[in-house]
């Protein structure tokens, strides 16, 4: 009689055992997704707030070798910021 009960206690502690784990899973994978959500909005907001000082730069008459000299860009990432005017 004590086999059964023992049987049904370890099918019981297996099962939360494994609940358990997938919280824990969860959890970590919705930690690690939003601190990459985070991560990737906050580069493209830096971008294009990049963009448009160099572009506020462009309409102010700015050359394009001071505009590439104080926003860090080469003439090719100039050339697709210009893109967008």
């Amino acid at each position: 009689r004590v086999m059964p009960k023992l049987a049904v206690s370890t099918e019981v502690a297996e099962q939360r055992g494994l609940e358990r784990g997938l919280e824990q899973g969860l959890e970590q994978g919705l930690e690690q997704g939003l601190e990459q959500g985070l991560e990737q909005g906050l580069e493209q907001g830096l971008e294009q707030g990049r963009e448009q000082v160099v572009l506020a730069m462009l309409r102010a008459g700015m050359s394009e070798d001071e505009v590439c000299k104080i926003a860090g860009l080469d003439r090719d990432s100039l050339k697709r910021v210009k893109r967008k005017l």
